[in-house]
């Protein structure tokens, strides 16, 4: 064999090496990337967890809060006679008031929490018609009276019509001469 053969054969060896070796290392980075997105989402689900519990034992704190405050009351009518009942009977009143609203306030608030992630807030599907046209008008979102603009407020299969302020379907788009093939954005809402 002459040289240029033995090179050419050495060549095609080093290249099947290195193949190999770049195979495996990105084999090896694609794991790497799994294990890290499995360790986020559990630090995410740890986190959200952890969101929930506190929002549990902030109203827990309120009941204990309102049964001290009823206790430190009661004590005080029974220690400082000179004050009126009526302005006791008020306190303990403005106690009840104050943590029954406190508590609905904080359990109406986790309700609304979307349970696989608690900072987001779980919002239902829209209301409407089966094609989707028209769920939306003038840009005000039925389904959660969120405030979206223009396109956004729409479904998959519906587009924006500024003429009319509503939804439309596809053929009616194409028929009044709007762009379909524009991409829609993903979410354009108020505060979201």
């Amino acid at each position: 064999m002459s040289t240029s053969a033995n090179i050419l054969t050495h060549q095609d060896q080093i290249i099947g090496y290195l193949r190999n070796e770049y195979d495996r290392l990105n084999t090896r980075l694609k794991r790497a990337g799994n294990k890290v997105k499995t360790q986020n989402r559990s630090s995410e689900l740890y986190e959200s967890a952890r969101l929930k519990q506190e929002d549990k034992i902030a109203m827990l704190a309120h009941i204990t809060a309102l049964f001290v405050a009823l206790i430190i009351i009661h004590y005080l009518r029974s220690t400082l006679r000179f004050i009126p009942d009526t302005i006791f009977d008020l306190l303990v009143l403005a106690a009840i008031i104050y943590t029954g609203f406190s508590l609905y306030f904080r359990y109406s608030d986790m309700v609304r929490r979307d349970h696989m992630n608690h900072r987001r807030i779980a919002t239902p599907a829209p209301r409407g018609s089966p094609d989707g046209a028209g769920d939306r008008e003038l840009g005000i979102d039925s389904s959660f009276d969120r405030i979206c603009i223009g396109q956004a407020c729409c479904s998959n299969n519906t587009f924006w019509d500024g003429a009319e302020g509503k939804c439309v379907t596809r053929e009616v788009a194409i028929a009044k001469g709007i762009d379909v093939n524009k991409k829609k954005e993903e979410s354009n809402f108020f505060g979201l």
